[in-house]
């Protein structure tokens, strides 16, 4: 196992190493790789299909006793009939309609007859066919085009799920920087015989402090240890999760910078309209594959034979042609089961209709607000950072041990709840600043 020391991870670096390490991000890819592997498959169906067939010489032999007229007794009589040769041919699907396909056969053909002449000649045959709908597309287009709607979809999952463990990343990055930062604080002062309770009872004793003052200290200091005690479980948890996220064995974070945020506004709701209008497109594509089976279709068939006696320098001239064409029209005329799935379709398509309506006034809505939430949430950061300062200069000043017991733990609430409200304000900046997507779609 490679295992990493890190002094102080950044949360860009935690961010990149946690979309590297997401075993369901992983699948997710490897699955779009074999999606995109099926669409060139789909693509490549249109391409031409060359087959080469060669038949084993056959042989057919028959014999009988023939009786002529005025003959009182029979005449043996036998023939005998070789065959050998093969096809080749290639066949393709068209990307408006059916099929094609084009194919050229050649056989040596040899008969032997015991009272006949012997006769052999070569026979080729030159077949085309098309089979063409009249009206709408053919089912293999249409594949190609479902195949790339679910690439698309699939995608924009892949995108998502990226952005969910990005924001797991920012909370739990950021909850263990102010709880590291909380339990540090919380140590020093239970370590600080200045700042004890052994120091608050002695206050009390020598009539240094008054009854209901001494009970309102113990019960804050008391709390504060209490705080310090639940922080650890918490802090492991933070610790855990984020090894999980990153894959690293080894993490100290640091306080996370304030990005610039560029772009446009993509809310998670974008996502959910994307996906009906995916299940949109895949309901039409079922309705037109089910209004082109109501529809008229034309086959087509035309065989060319050539014939040709004697060897194959003779059998250039070729004799005794062949020509066939057919002509095949397909007109449906009832069909309940097609006309009642299709009335199914337009009622769930109805229904789509209207959630994607009310999805995009949704969406449309919160990229403005998006974009003054930014705003704000910036302000807040600016305003929360300055009294985070403030909070910590008073923390650190010398002054700090001159102040009575009571002020000395109000100084380190308001540094602790300082610092809370600052890490709060910042997850919900850093996690909407993933939703913004600039050209490039990051």
């Amino acid at each position: 196992m490679l295992i990493v020391f890190i002094f102080s991870l950044s949360l860009c670096d935690a961010e990149s190493l946690a979309l590297k390490n997401a075993p369901e991000l992983v699948t997710m890819e490897e699955n779009l790789e074999a999606m995109n592997a099926e669409y060139r498959a789909l693509l490549f169906s249109f391409s031409p299909s060359l087959y080469v067939k060669g038949n084993a010489p056959s042989v057919n032999y028959y014999s009988d006793d023939i009786y002529y007229p005025g003959s009182p007794y029979p005449i043996p009589y036998w023939q005998r009939y070789e065959s050998r040769g093969g096809e080749v041919g290639f066949s393709s699907s068209l990307p408006f309609g059916g099929e094609g396909s084009i194919s050229y056969s050649l056989y040596k053909n040899e008969e032997y007859y015991n009272l006949y002449e012997n006769r052999e000649y070569y026979e080729g045959r030159l077949n085309f066919s098309l089979s063409q709908p009249i009206l709408g597309v053919s089912q293999s287009w249409d594949g190609i085009k479902e195949k790339k709607r679910e690439i698309q979809d699939y995608r924009l999952s892949i995108m998502q799920k990226k952005r969910e463990i990005i924001k797991n990343v920012i909370r739990n990055y950021v909850n263990l920087w102010v709880l590291k930062t909380e339990r540090n604080l919380i140590r020093k002062i239970s370590s600080s015989a200045q700042f004890s309770q052994e120091k608050l009872d002695f206050l009390f004793k020598n009539n240094l402090m008054d009854k209901v003052e001494y009970l309102r200290v113990k019960q804050k200091y008391g709390l504060l240890i209490v705080e310090g005690m639940n922080l650890d479980s918490r802090l492991n948890e933070a610790i855990f999760t984020l090894k999980s996220l990153t894959g690293l064995d080894s993490i100290d974070v640091s306080e996370p910078e304030i990005p610039e945020i560029a772009g446009s506004p993509v809310p998670d709701d974008y996502f959910a309209l994307c996906h009906l209008e995916s299940e949109k497109k895949s309901l039409l594509r079922q309705k037109s594959e089910l209004l082109r089976n109501l529809l008229p279709s034309l086959d087509i068939s035309l065989s060319l034979g050539l014939r040709g006696k004697g060897d194959m320098e003779e059998a250039k001239i070729l004799k005794k042609n062949t020509y066939n064409i057919n002509l095949s029209l397909n007109l449906p005329i009832f069909s309940p089961p097609n006309y009642l799935h299709i009335s199914g379709i337009n009622h769930r398509i109805d229904g789509i209709n209207k959630r994607i309506e009310a999805t995009q006034k949704k969406v449309a809505f919160k990229k403005l607000e998006m974009v003054k939430k930014t705003e704000i949430e910036r302000k807040k950061i600016k305003i929360l950072k300055g009294s985070l300062n403030a909070s910590e200069q008073i923390l650190k000043s010398k002054n700090l041990d001159y102040l009575p017991f009571h002020e000395r733990l109000d100084v380190i609430n308001d540094y602790i709840n300082a610092i809370k409200s600052f890490a709060e304000t910042l997850k919900e900046f850093l996690e909407l600043s993933t939703e913004f997507v600039n050209a490039e779609g990051k």
